[in-house]
């Protein structure tokens, strides 16, 4: 089937090059495969181009013919899971169906001579046997045969995913952060306006106004407390200070207030 495929292609074959000769120049588990594939023993371009691409370390493949049958290197072997090897030689459509809506246009360009780019493209692929949501950074080029025509193309590819998820984590994480930040910082607003609300009518009324916590502390207290307090005892509170030591020696009778115990009700 597949070699099928690679015979449909244009271009006279190239059997003075040694296939066996070849690959054994090449180390990788793919170096065997693609380099004794019909497809590569066929077309002198081909040839010249899929042994650039397993020199390389980086993933790439060919897609050559009519119906773009596929070779690759060893790295481009990983991104494909569990499609590897049953991808080699076979047509591209064949391999990426679930895909090849959103690379069908690219692949369009590059056969009509234009290369392009992509980076960081969303793609849902099932290369594992379930979807997954993938990104890639990648260029397809047109490949041309010995009479200047495009007669297929070539990829170098980055598979990008885990980049973009941790990328969005963190930006969800500083989004979040940035939200709390703003909670906090809205929460402490708020609450220093009413603090400042209940402070202006604290110190607004003529109303003797004391806060004080169980060890007879003042926590709080207004200007006319603290001036009744003052011309009663003679002495002029602050907060923090405790009241009872500043009740002078007599006043033990008093109120807070400076009214007599009768006064109370």
């Amino acid at each position: 089937m597949t070699s099928a495929i690679f015979a449909r292609s244009r271009g006279p074959p190239a059997a003075a090059l040694s296939t066996s000769n070849a690959s054994r120049k090449y180390s990788g588990p793919m170096a065997a495969g693609v380099m004794t594939h019909s497809a590569f023993a066929s077309w002198l371009p081909l040839r010249t181009t899929v042994a650039l691409l397993l020199e390389s370390r980086f993933p790439m493949f060919v897609a050559w013919g009519p119906e773009l049958g596929f070779l690759y290197n060893d790295s481009y072997a990983e991104i494909l899971g569990a499609k590897h090897p049953r991808a080699l030689g076979r047509r591209f459509y064949d391999i990426w169906s679930e895909i090849w809506p959103d690379i069908s246009p690219l692949i369009d360009a590059a056969m009509a001579g234009q290369a392009t780019y992509q980076e960081d493209l969303p793609l849902v692929m099932n290369r594992r046997g379930y979807d997954e949501q993938t990104w890639f950074t990648f260029s397809y080029s047109p490949l041309r045969d010995e009479t200047a025509e495009v007669a297929g193309m070539f990829c170098a590819v980055s598979e990008t995913t885990q980049r973009v998820l941790a990328e969005r984590a963190l930006r969800e994480s500083e989004a979040a952060l940035r939200e709390l930040n703003e909670t906090l910082e809205r929460r402490v607003n708020e609450a220093l306006a009413e603090r400042k609300l209940v402070a202006d009518i604290v110190e607004g009324t003529n109303a003797f106004v004391q806060v004080a916590d169980l060890d007879y502390r003042w926590l709080a207290i207004n200007r006319a407390a603290v001036d009744e307090f003052e011309r009663i005892f003679g002495v002029r509170p602050r907060v923090g200070d405790n009241m009872l030591p500043r009740r002078p020696a007599g006043s033990a009778g008093r109120c807070q207030s400076g009214m007599e115990p009768s006064a109370r009700r």
